[in-house]
């Protein structure tokens, strides 16, 4: 119940979820103080026309109470503007170390900063803003940007399709990033497309990292458990030149 227009209507400037095409930082939040509520966490993608860019512009929330309309649900808070006005990247969430409170990371598009929001039994709290003078801008290549934290919740990976990725610890209880590794992308780009790499997962066991990387020809692997993080980098898996009924490989 009151479901409608959740991240608002689309028009020429504003895009809604299904038009947006970013699908990563839009996601449910379940609350361990109550299993009746919910948090979701999403954005409005900014289409300028002038720039000839789209770009995240405000982060917001609605809460959602599973108690009501006879088990239903309702949307209790609806598009709850956090941030405004501001171009931010792919966001992600992960546990607090009390085991009930979350985070929720959002990275700067162009600018060498991190947004926490700590979301908590009272509220959302927040934003917290770090600096990070590690983390590359590249603004001709701006919102091609994913972040994820590894299962277990002890690194933060920040990923430029350009740039590379950053491996980060991050500590549950501060919300704060730290000791970041860069791990720069094989060159030379074998197309003429500009991007390297395009996204990346962790093991289940939150060990290693797998990196897409040369237009999608290759999957290589790193050991986050390594001295040299870095120097472990093996490459699992090359494309064998098939192509499926779409079109692409």
């Amino acid at each position: 119940d009151n479901g409608d227009t959740i991240n608002g209507p689309a028009n020429d400037y504003w895009f809604d979820y299904e038009e947006s095409g970013y699908k990563d930082g839009f996601f449910i939040i379940p609350m361990s103080y109550d299993t009746n509520i919910y948090y979701l966490m999403h954005s409005k993608l900014y289409n300028d026309p002038i720039a000839v860019r789209q770009g995240f512009r405000d982060i917001m929330y609605s809460k959602v109470d599973m108690s009501l309309n006879n088990g239903l649900g309702r949307v209790v808070e609806k598009n709850v503007i956090l941030m405004s006005d501001i171009r931010f990247e792919r966001s992600c969430a992960v546990r607090h170390g009390n085991g009930r409170d979350w985070w929720y990371i959002v990275p700067h598009d162009l600018k060498p900063y991190y947004y926490r929001f700590l979301i908590t039994p009272e509220g959302i709290q927040g934003p917290y803003e770090q600096y990070d003078p590690n983390k590359l801008i590249d603004s001709t290549k701006g919102s091609n940007h994913i972040s994820k934290f590894s299962p277990d919740g002890k690194k933060f990976i920040h990923y430029h399709a350009t740039l590379g990725v950053w491996v980060y610890d991050f500590d549950r209880c501060t919300g704060e990033v730290s000791n970041p590794i860069h791990i720069p992308f094989p060159t030379p780009l074998p197309f003429t497309g500009g991007w390297s790499g395009y996204n990346f997962e962790v093991s289940p066991n939150s060990r290693f990292l797998y990196i897409v990387v040369q237009g999608f020809t290759q999957i290589i692997q790193y050991d986050l458990l390594a001295d040299d993080i870095l120097a472990s980098g093996l490459t699992v898996s090359t494309y064998d030149g098939f192509v499926h009924w779409g079109g692409q490989a």
